[in-house]
């Protein structure tokens, strides 16, 4: 499906002359019985909170993220001080008629929950104000953490599209 998303976008941005160069990030994700499986191409991301834990289980496909993964700084704080662009992709969706998707099988927990987002999202609110948020669900409802992470976001600037999606891993009942 996202191979096929891809060839689209390309197509499309080759066939029109003023979508030229046009393209976009993806994060999915499938729920089996026991497992989710997850892929994403681009800075969009997917991050877990598991027994108060929040963990960004994604690597963004970003010149940022390269250079912090090369070693060439320590931190992503520390690379944006030099002067490096956090919107500078690597991988997106149309920006050849191939991609490289990356994947994970992730084991499902009850409690987990699983924030797919977008650059729109990550680029306003912190890890730690998201982690404050999703921890608040046990009170709250999922809609009502999802509300207040585009409320902050769009408060804090909102400079970009932002979309997100939650899920909880509830009780099995067999």
């Amino acid at each position: 499906m996202i191979e096929e998303a891809n060839v689209a976008i390309w197509r499309h941005s080759k066939e029109n002359e003023k979508q030229s160069g046009m393209g976009t990030t993806v994060v999915v994700g499938a729920v089996g019985w026991e497992w989710l499986v997850v892929a994403h191409v681009g800075d969009s991301r997917i991050y877990r909170l598991r027994a108060g834990c929040l963990e960004q289980l994604s690597r963004d496909h970003s010149f940022i993220q390269e250079v912090i993964d090369q070693g060439f700084f320590a931190s992503r704080e520390d690379a944006k001080r030099y002067g490096i662009g956090e919107n500078i992709l690597t991988r997106a969706l149309g920006s050849a008629a191939a991609v490289k998707i990356a994947s994970a099988v992730v084991e499902l927990m009850t409690g987990d929950v699983f924030l797919f987002c977008t650059d729109g999202l990550t680029g306003m609110v912190p890890d730690e104000w998201m982690q404050q948020i999703l921890m608040s669900i046990e009170e709250n409802s999922v809609e009502s953490a999802a509300d207040a992470l585009l409320r902050i976001a769009n408060e804090r600037g909102g400079n970009d599209n932002i979309t997100l999606a939650l899920l909880q891993v509830g009780q099995r009942v067999v």
